[in-house]
């Protein structure tokens, strides 16, 4: 059912003329501006929203639409993105989950792959 219900209002947002990506209106979209973080290392993102932080604009997404290449967006309760987290890690990566709830802070080998996981609660 969520699923479905993700799909219904991600197509309704696109057909009245929201940017797919950050949600914005097209004519307010910011993804063309945004530009890779400057990152020393090999360090992927894995975004975990609540399906109700998951249609709104902006937000932790942004960082999706500026690096791509690093970044996966998941959502909680969707079996198919839970799945595919834990699918998506790897043995030899360094872990850090971070939430939107605190100040978290943490250190890590530079030399060694990092995966950040940020969670965002609604």
């Amino acid at each position: 059912r969520l699923e479905a219900q993700l799909e219904e209002v991600a197509l309704a947002k696109v057909a009245g003329g929201r940017c797919g990506e950050c949600w914005h209106r097209s004519a307010q979209c910011v993804c063309e501006a945004l530009s890779p973080l400057p990152l020393r290392g090999e360090i992927r993102f894995a975004i975990v929203l609540h399906s109700r932080e998951w249609w709104k604009a902006g937000g932790t997404k942004l960082l999706r639409a500026g690096d791509p290449e690093r970044t996966s967006i998941f959502v909680y309760g969707r079996p198919r993105d839970e799945a595919a987290l834990v699918r998506s890690g790897r043995v030899e990566e360094q872990c850090v989950v971070l939430s939107s709830e605190g100040e978290d802070e943490f250190a890590y080998d530079a030399s060694k792959p990092l995966r950040v996981v940020l969670v965002e609660a609604p």
